[in-house]
């Protein structure tokens, strides 16, 4: 995993993950176990309610890529 909880990221592009939009930052509340996965949970970044969760593995194959399509760590 490569995000922790309190970590701020802002979306460039289209990263192909649900409801996580370009140019817009959300922040980890949380890091949990569904089942066999872990998964991000993610709200906006000055908020407290849960827009989406997601995959870490998906989230983190995003982070770093040089390009159009990709998730900064701000």
């Amino acid at each position: 995993m490569k995000l922790q909880v309190g970590d701020v990221i802002e979306i460039h592009g289209w990263v192909m993950l649900a409801e996580l939009n370009d140019g817009q930052k959300y922040k980890v509340a949380s890091i949990e176990k569904i089942g066999h996965i872990n998964a991000y949970v993610f709200t906006k970044a000055r908020g407290k309610k849960v827009v989406v969760i997601h995959n870490t593995h998906s989230v983190d194959a995003m982070i770093g890529l040089n390009g159009n399509n990709s998730i900064e760590i701000v």
